[in-house]
């Protein structure tokens, strides 16, 4: 009886410890960064609701962007220290995880991320 007390006992353990899952983000979070073949994929979600998938293609220096359902592809300005891509009509920046996405006849702004600061609390006291 103890020994099967015991078992049943160490089932409960693992299957408690194996079921943990993370805490959800806040609102505003940059999720699901994948990596693949020099290839890192990100889902940005801003405070509008409004989500823009990435790819950014390191071996190529060529970001793809999903947005509204459509998508566009960028290439790369090797010249600035910050992340930015553009075509004759977009582009795209990620300034410090401040990610904008614009098009530049207009100079319409159609996705803004900035990330929550750790200590976004302190501020808003």
């Amino acid at each position: 009886m103890k020994l099967f007390l015991s078992t049943i006992s160490g089932f409960l353990a693992l299957s408690v410890t194996a079921c943990k899952h993370p805490e959800k983000e806040n609102n505003t979070t940059a999720g699901k960064s994948v990596k693949a073949d020099n290839i890192v994929k990100e889902l940005f979600s801003n405070e509008l609701g409004e989500e823009m998938e990435v790819a950014i293609d390191n071996s190529k220096n060529t970001a793809i962007v999903h947005l509204d359902g459509k998508t566009y592809e960028l290439e790369r300005d090797s010249g600035l220290s910050s992340y930015t891509t553009f075509d004759d009509e977009y582009e795209y920046s990620n300034v410090k995880g401040e990610i904008t996405f614009l098009k530049k006849d207009y100079n319409m702004v159609l996705f803004y991320y900035k990330p929550k600061s750790k200590y976004s609390y302190l501020s808003s006291k």
